[in-house]
């Protein structure tokens, strides 16, 4: 049996608007599509999470495993070495 399987964007992005490396600070959109669905803001130090807007135009995506907690957690991982590497402008992340 042959047959192959085709891998497309779910296009969901989160782009580092703001990363305050001294106070631990880094701020998020999340981009569906191109458009901002929801901005996170993450204070390390107060281990705090914030949001404005919500997940509900990527909610087609939970048959995937791909919901609101999984999206934090995948920014969640990469906050560690944002601050540790002192990266002011950190690239896009693609969810």
């Amino acid at each position: 049996m042959t047959g192959f399987t085709e891998f497309t964007s779910i296009n969901l992005k989160a782009v580092f608007i703001d990363v305050d490396l001294i106070r631990q600070k880094i701020t998020t959109d999340i981009k569906h599509e191109g458009k901002v669905i929801a901005t996170l803001y993450f204070d390390l130090l107060e281990n705090k999470i914030h949001k404005i807007g919500d997940f509900e135009e990527v909610r087609h995506l939970q048959e995937f495993g791909i919901d609101e907690q999984y999206i934090i957690s995948r920014i969640e991982q990469q906050l560690p070495s944002i601050i540790d590497n002192k990266i002011s402008n950190p690239d896009e992340l693609n969810i």
